[in-house]
């Protein structure tokens, strides 16, 4: 003999839901739905995305802030580190920029670098960090400029036909769109 089944509010097969339109049989009501959202303004934000933004209003003044991978899934991955360190980039402790930081992201009472989930906060003169966005950006451009030219002069890398012909050039057409994206620095 079977032995009867446990009801479980997520259980298609336990309960049928209630047809909409059917009136309940001899005034019996109608059980509740079992899936009801509540109301948005009952929502809290999700934390973990907005968790380690620092809004550029709150950065020391003169000085630009970033995150740096220290270690992936508890390795280190002491090369990203490293590269950032060459760029000018210095390890944010909690008692730097009087203390501004402390027990924001770590324990108040710890003395030390800010770390969070194998990202390190790292600090470095906002003039640096704007000459660095420059130079990518300049760097950016001049690529777009050298592909563009080939592209006017025929000069497509592994086109088997004549791209010097005049009707291929004529063909080429270039279209330009600007999205805005991070550019990481080096």
């Amino acid at each position: 003999m079977a032995t009867p089944r446990e009801h479980t509010p997520f259980d298609p097969t336990a309960a049928p839901m209630p047809h909409s339109k059917r009136a309940p049989d001899n005034g019996a009501s109608l059980k509740p739905p079992r899936h009801v959202l509540r109301p948005i303004e009952e929502y809290v934000e999700f934390e973990e995305e907005t968790q380690l933004r620092i809004p550029k209003n709150e950065w020391p003044a003169g000085f630009a802030l970033k995150w740096v991978t220290e270690s992936v899934w508890g390795q280190p991955f002491p090369q990203v580190r490293a590269r950032s360190e060459k760029g000018g980039w210095v390890p944010v402790h909690q008692e730097d920029f009087d203390g501004a930081y402390r027990g924001r992201f770590m324990p108040h009472d710890f003395n030390g670098k800010i770390k969070v989930d194998g990202l390190v906060l790292m600090a470095r003169p906002q003039t640096w960090s704007d000459k660095a966005e420059r130079v990518n950006r300049s760097r950016a451009e001049q690529r777009v400029q050298i592909k563009e030219a080939q592209l006017r002069m025929g000069d497509l890398g592994g086109v088997t036909l004549a791209a010097d012909h005049p009707s291929a050039v004529r063909s080429n057409i270039i279209e330009r769109s600007v999205d805005t994206i991070a550019v990481p620095l080096k």
